[in-house]
Formats: structure tokens, sequence, C-alpha cells
């Protein structure tokens, strides 16, 4: 398994998951990924945020559907507030930034679980 990049600033490692609206695929990464990284002890090592690229849901709580697909599952959505992606992130604070958008729809979960396993191994290395 490959490292994680090299991080841009000091602090937590951060993880940016986005998608075109922030109201369900990257959210749903977003609530997925930190928890699993909750339980695992390493909140305080990684931080995750969501943003979408377009800004029409901003400050928007996630949609219904989603939500209830997370609760089905024993996650909590309530926290969730949309936002837009800033650009500049990239360059200065985040270490990662996955795209959920089209194809990754259907295998986002498989998806986010494969990011846990590889920050909790890269993680956990050091």
């Amino acid at each position: 398994m490959e490292r994680l990049p090299a991080q841009q600033t000091d602090g937590p490692y951060r993880i940016a998951l986005v998608c075109l609206g922030n109201i369900c695929r990257s959210p749903m990464a977003h609530v997925v990924l930190a928890d699993h990284l909750d339980r695992a002890g390493l909140a305080a090592k990684v931080e995750v945020s969501s943003a979408g690229t377009g800004g029409w849901h901003v400050g928007k709580p996630m949609d219904p559907r989603a939500a209830t697909a997370l609760v089905g599952e024993g996650y909590d959505p309530s926290a969730h507030r949309a936002r837009q992606y800033d650009p500049g992130w990239l360059s200065e604070q985040i270490g990662l930034d996955f795209h959920v958008d089209g194809f990754w729809t259907a295998v986002w979960g498989s998806i986010v679980i494969s990011i846990a396993s590889w920050v909790l191994g890269s993680i956990l290395e050091d």
C-alpha cells in the first residue's frame, strides 16, 4: 500500500470529499469516513471535510434521502451544512482531495472504507 501524500501544513492530516452540491454524496462519505476514524481513535490526527463545486446549497442540511440512508446504517448526519469548495484549500491545507461524482456514487461506500483503511494504515505505520 502506498503512503499518504505529504501534508503541506502542520496539524491534523486533512481530507476533503467533494461532489456537486454537498448535500448527498460527499457529505455521506464524510460522515462515514469521520466515524471510522473516530472509532479508530484517530479523529485528532485526521480531519475530514466535504464541499460542493457549486454554491447553490450552501448552508443547507443534507438531502433527506441521503440522511435517511445514513441513519439506517447507524450514522448521524445532523451536523452537516453544505459548503462550497475553495480551490485554495488544495494548495494550502488539504492533503487528499476526493471527488465523489458520477460513477463513484454507486460505489461510494466501498471507496470510503478503502480510504479509511489506507489512512489508518499510513497513520499507524508512523
